[in-house]
């Protein structure tokens, strides 16, 4: 009986098919490479220029600031400054009872009326002085006041804050001297209206005194 042998199993040869593929897959992967590497390079000059880009706008930005600032300064050292408009005491009181529009508040003139008349009807009468205090600002009115002269006893009236009742004091006195605590000595033409002066000479009162 013959003895059955299995077949030589055959040796892989490397054909030059083989080669040929193996070289053509390398030429890819170089060309890949390459490619890679070019826009790599590419992208990196275009970050670097973008960020020089960015480094010079800073430093004009940076510029450009100062720049405007200083003229800034320039006119508002040039520009006059507005001055502040004048009220009468009592419209001082009355902004300062309902507020400015940046206090967020308002003025109900139909709940104030006839409550307020005396300053809606000066609102009415000045409104542009009104409505530059409510914007910028405003500085009260310093009323006049004068004191008042006997011109009989050439005696000067005085008023007893504490008890309300009215004195007179020589000339040697008033208005040589300051107001007295507990005692008025001048008074604004507003509060002689509501006395019975018509015996009284009234002198101004002049600053500083």
């Amino acid at each position: 009986m013959t003895k059955f042998e299995l077949p030589e199993k055959p040796k892989k040869t490397n054909t030059s098919e083989d080669f040929n593929n193996l070289r053509t897959a390398v030429d890819e992967l170089d060309k890949f490479d390459y490619v890679w590497k070019t826009y790599a390079n590419k992208a990196d000059r275009r970050i670097n220029a973008a960020n020089k880009n960015i480094e010079e706008l800073e430093i004009e930005n940076q510029r450009l600031v100062a720049e405007n600032l200083t003229l800034k300064t320039l006119v508002d050292s040039a520009k006059p400054q507005q001055a502040l408009p004048v009220v009468p005491d009592f419209i001082g009181k009355f902004i300062n009872t309902f507020g400015t529009p940046e206090d967020g508040k308002y003025i109900n003139y139909a709940a104030s009326y006839p409550k307020n008349q005396k300053e809606l009807e000066w609102i009415d009468n000045h409104q542009k002085t009104w409505l530059t205090a409510l914007l910028i600002g405003y500085t009260v009115e310093k009323p006049q006041l004068f004191y008042l002269k006997n011109k009989l006893t050439t005696s000067y009236l005085a008023l007893d804050i504490n008890t309300g009742y009215y004195e007179h004091w020589g000339e040697e006195i008033i208005p040589k001297m300051p107001n007295k605590q507990g005692y008025k000595i001048s008074f604004t033409k507003q509060e002689i209206e509501g006395m019975d002066a018509g015996s009284y000479e009234q002198i101004k009162v002049e600053d500083g005194e």
